[in-house]
Formats: C-alpha cells, sequence, structure tokens
C-alpha cells in the first residue's frame, strides 16, 4: 500500500511501488537507521545488521527474537462493541480460530488495524530508539506491566525484541 500521507514527511525511503533487488535490499538493511515494516519478516535482516525495526498492524502479539518495536492490532468483540484487553488477547493468541477471520467472527471477534495517528506515534518511536532517547519512569513503568502480563502467559521475551512501542501502550493503558 501507498505510504499514508501523514508519514511521507517523515525521513524514511518509502520502497512501496519500487523495482527492488536482494542485492539493494540488502544494502538498505544494513545502512538504514531503521526499518518500520509489516509483518513481511524484513525485521529479520535489519536485526542481523543490529539496526531497529518497527513491525506494524502485527495479527497477534509476537514475542521473541522479533522486530525491536511493534503495533499489534487490537482486537474488538463485536457483541459487546468493546477491545479486548492485553491478557484477553494473550488468551485467545493461540486458538484456531485466530487464523480465520470467519472463525473469528464466530467467536464475536474481529481485527482492528492501527490508525494512522497510532502508527505515526509509532515511528516517532522507532526514531526515538535510533536517536537513543531515554524513557521516562512512566513509560517504564509501562513496560514492566506489559512485561509482568506476558510472563503469566508463560510467554518469553528477549531484551531489545518485540516491545510494543511505548505511545501504543500509553494510548491503550486502559487494556493492559
Amino acid at each position: 500500500d501507498e505510504l499514508p500521507e501523514k508519514l511521507k514527511k517523515l525521513p524514511i525511503i518509502d520502497y512501496t511501488g519500487q523495482v527492488r533487488n536482494e542485492g539493494s535490499e540488502l544494502w538498505l538493511y544494513e545502512n538504514c537507521s531503521g526499518l518500520v515494516s509489516s509483518s513481511s519478516g524484513a525485521f529479520w535482516f535489519t536485526q542481523r545488521f543490529g539496526k531497529p525495526s518497527l513491525l506494524t498492524n502485527n495479527y497477534v502479539l509476537p514475542f521473541g527474537y522479533q522486530s525491536t518495536l511493534f503495533t499489534p492490532q487490537l482486537i474488538v468483540n463485536t457483541k459487546t462493541n468493546s477491545f479486548l484487553t492485553i491478557s484477553e488477547m494473550l488468551h485467545h493468541r493461540h486458538m484456531a480460530y485466530m487464523n480465520s477471520e470467519i472463525e473469528m467472527l464466530s467467536e464475536n471477534l474481529q481485527f482492528v488495524s492501527n490508525s494512522p495517528h497510532t502508527l505515526r506515534n509509532a515511528v516517532h518511536d522507532l526514531l526515538d530508539v535510533i536517536a537513543g532517547a531515554s524513557l521516562s519512569t512512566g513509560d517504564i513503568d509501562l513496560y514492566a506491566r506489559y512485561f509482568d502480563l506476558l510472563s503469566r502467559f508463560n510467554t518469553p521475551s528477549v531484551d531489545g525484541c518485540a516491545k510494543p512501542a511505548i505511545s501504543f501502550l500509553r494510548e491503550f493503558e486502559y487494556l493492559l
């Protein structure tokens, strides 16, 4: 998809629609400041070169060796028209029905893509990571609460990988 208008002013190379080859992509992964991507797996290359990445609109809460930051799609209960909490998302994550939109709807669940506002803020979070910006005490607390939830569901975490963008946790703190 074409880059949203609000993101076009950021200092990035938009690779959508471009003719690419593997050599130029590897060069870009090695020499970029950071990567913003969907669930294409490109973060594996930036990780190999020690570059930070942001995985957007992820379908599940990721864990382990993945992107530096991510923004998961939220899940809405279509009966109550309310978002699932992070705990509820973790509970449903491995259920077979999560692999099919039709089966999810039979469970009254539906993914909701991130808004341009959420994505823009997450890109700014990645730029902060690139710049080496420090987190506030409140942000550190939000991450601690999130990782505590992961541990309750026996979900491994790796330092420096697979953290929600802090702006995502701020925006949806009520789901923690």
